[in-house]
């Protein structure tokens, strides 16, 4: 029964062209270009039913091809650039901040901070920090 039915494309391909070959109206060139694949599928066909792949040969090549699989493979990558991103939110921070104000060569003002911010996994900040404020008109 197997081979029953892996001989029925067969079975029908000759009796299409057989139709093709026997039609007097058909021109040479379509007849020719009928006959080249059907000997191309006699020559191919053999080669076709020759390499039979069992389920690990299947799955080693869809796990190293398929780009879901390929997608998958990043998760361990971005998972681990997420935590390294995460603990950097832990890391201390040093800031610094400056402005004044000058008119007519008069210093109106002058402010300075600079200091250091270091978060605790509390959600709060533990701030230090160093003020400086200079001017007349303060």
């Amino acid at each position: 029964m197997n081979g029953c039915r892996k001989g029925l494309p067969f079975i029908l391909c000759i009796f299409k062209l057989r139709i093709i070959l026997n039609d007097r109206k058909t021109p040479i060139c379509m007849k020719i270009t009928a006959i080249i694949p059907f000997f191309l599928f006699i020559l191919i066909s053999p080669r076709l039913h020759a390499q039979v792949l069992d389920w690990d040969a299947v799955r080693t090549q869809v796990l190293a091809m398929h780009p879901a699989a390929r997608q998958a493979d990043l998760l361990p990558e971005q998972a681990a650039s997420v935590l390294l991103r995460a603990k950097g939110g832990f890391d201390p921070r040093l800031f610094g901040d400056y402005s004044e104000k000058r008119f007519n060569g008069k210093q109106y003002f002058q402010f300075s901070e600079t200091g250091v911010k270091w978060p605790v996994r509390a959600g709060m900040e533990l701030k230090g920090s160093f003020n400086y404020a200079r001017g007349n008109f303060l």
